[in-house]
């Protein structure tokens, strides 16, 4: 099913952005920088509620990029 070939690639393309966020986990040990940083945080819901093109809406955008990016911060905090 086409659903199920997407959901795939979703899945594929959550786990690359954990393995990235990892990699910026031992840049942000190696500066000794806070892990949550929620202007970037609001930064990356803000940049894709402009370039989204529906039928989503911007609140359904911003509670699915929340929710992405608070097990990203625990991921890292889980590796610390």
């Amino acid at each position: 099913m086409e659903i199920d070939a997407i959901d795939d690639q979703i899945l594929s393309l959550l786990n690359k952005r954990a393995k990235l966020s990892l990699k910026v986990l031992e840049k942000k040990k190696q500066l000794q920088i806070a892990i949550s940083d929620p202007e970037r945080e609001a930064e990356i819901i803000g940049r894709l509620n402009i370039n989204h093109e529906g039928p989503l809406s911007d609140g359904a955008i911003s509670r699915i990029y929340q929710t992405l990016l608070a097990e990203m911060r625990l991921m890292m905090e889980r590796s610390s």
